[in-house]
């Protein structure tokens, strides 16, 4: 399974050193076992950057920022690959 998303605009700001959904996948898409990660390129009015991204079994799609501070309205890109489910 892929997941893929280039310069998807994300309407919650997510500040620096937290935590943010940014979506959820359907049942039929979601990692069985664990988490997954990745990397995201975010770009917003605050500035650009890499964040980490990961989806979870539930299916929430998340950023992890560390520095960098999320404007609302900012652009990510990203692609996670994991099993998929059978």
């Amino acid at each position: 399974m892929t997941v893929w998303c280039d310069l998807d605009k994300v309407a919650s700001a997510v500040g620096a050193w937290s935590k943010g959904i940014i979506g959820k996948l359907p049942e039929e898409f979601r990692p069985v076992a664990s988490e997954v990660g990745g990397c995201a390129y975010v770009e917003s009015t605050k500035g650009t950057g890499i964040v980490p991204v990961g989806v979870n079994p539930n299916g929430d799609v998340f950023v992890a920022t560390r520095g960098l501070t999320l404007a609302a309205n900012w652009m990510c890109s990203f692609s996670v690959a994991y099993a998929a489910r059978q």
